[in-house]
């Protein structure tokens, strides 16, 4: 069985280079990406003290991520949230997830914490993924390796 080597995405922000971690990582039909948060292509935080922007601009973030690995949001297993006052702003974060997933449900867990890198940012994305299409498609391969044999 060949395992396919690590694939790394950046999103080359400069806090990527300077903290020495990747945006997202593909191992074969699996893909990690980091947190996520509400930054803009310049790395300037979009919606400051507003948690439905940075919300929704973090989601949207984390779609770009996966798009450029090959997945989409249908293909989220699990979704790590985490939020400063989350007693004021679960209700809102949980909203927005529930319309920017659909009817694609993912487990999800929702985390209250102080703070996060910036003072201004309240919100912040963590998504695991998995292609199935990648996955049988590898399957397939090892299939017809093993009939070869």
């Amino acid at each position: 069985m060949q395992i396919e080597p690590q694939r790394f995405y950046s999103s080359a922000r400069q806090f990527e280079e300077a903290a020495g971690y990747c945006r997202t990582v593909k191992v074969g039909p699996f893909l990690w990406v980091s947190g996520t948060t509400a930054t803009d292509e310049n790395g300037v935080v979009v919606g400051a003290g507003d948690i439905t922007q940075q919300t929704v601009q973090a989601c949207l973030n984390v779609e770009r991520a996966l798009r450029e690995a090959g997945a989409d949001v249908r293909h989220v297993v699990r979704t790590t949230m985490y939020v400063v006052n989350l007693r004021e702003n679960a209700d809102v974060v949980a909203t927005v997830h529930k319309e920017f997933f659909g009817d694609h449900r993912p487990a999800a867990t929702m985390v209250g914490v102080e703070s996060l890198y910036r003072e201004e940012m309240l919100f912040e994305l963590q998504v695991d993924a998995f292609i199935p299409e990648e996955w049988f498609e590898v399957k397939s391969d090892q299939l017809a390796e093993a009939e070869a044999v």
